[in-house]
């Protein structure tokens, strides 16, 4: 009976043990595809095109701009915009589209405005991506129902190396 007991213990423990859903951006190539990674596997029967910054179904009825369900930006290392003067902040613009959400990786294209302004120090540039709405909405869940829940995965942050332009003469080169 003691055994019994222990036994239904333990698979109290594995059950409160479970890993959180997090999430990870472990990569993103000189061309801008960027690749990130779920602790967990997926549930991917989702539509890729509510994750592109063209795509605006969630408009704030008290913010002045839309909300996407990512929203990314560029932080660029050490603020070395600020040394530059009147530098134009539009050649850190890009636009975003899902490419392809499979098990545990999602895969998304960054497309640069102008991609050799990006991290064009030695020191590389931050690239963050904002998950809030997305997992406000869940959108984001494991096959087995769990969700991101602890606010410090929200925010996902990888450093991110001069870009070139996604063209097939950059994909030769490659």
């Amino acid at each position: 009976m003691q055994f019994d007991n222990w036994k239904i213990q333990q698979n109290e423990k594995k059950v409160k043990g479970r890993k959180s859903l997090q999430a990870t951006i472990t990569s993103i190539s000189s061309i801008g595809l960027m690749t990130i990674f779920f602790n967990q596997e997926m549930n991917t029967n989702v539509n890729l095109t509510q994750l592109s910054s063209n795509y605006y179904p969630y408009r704030s009825l008290v913010a002045t701009e839309d909300l996407n369900l990512l929203n990314m930006y560029i932080s660029p290392f050490d603020n070395w915009v600020s040394e530059r003067n009147n530098y134009n902040l539009t050649k850190l613009n890009f636009t975003w589209e899902a490419t392809s959400f499979v098990g545990n990786i999602l895969e998304v294209q960054l497309d640069f405005h102008s991609p050799s302004s990006i991290s064009p120090l030695l020191s590389q540039d931050t690239m963050i991506v904002d998950m809030s709405t997305a997992i406000k909405l869940n959108y984001f869940k494991s096959i087995d129902g769990r969700t991101i829940t602890h606010q410090k995965h929200h925010f996902l942050k990888n450093r991110i190396r001069t870009q070139m332009k996604n063209d097939n003469f950059s994909k030769d080169y490659l």
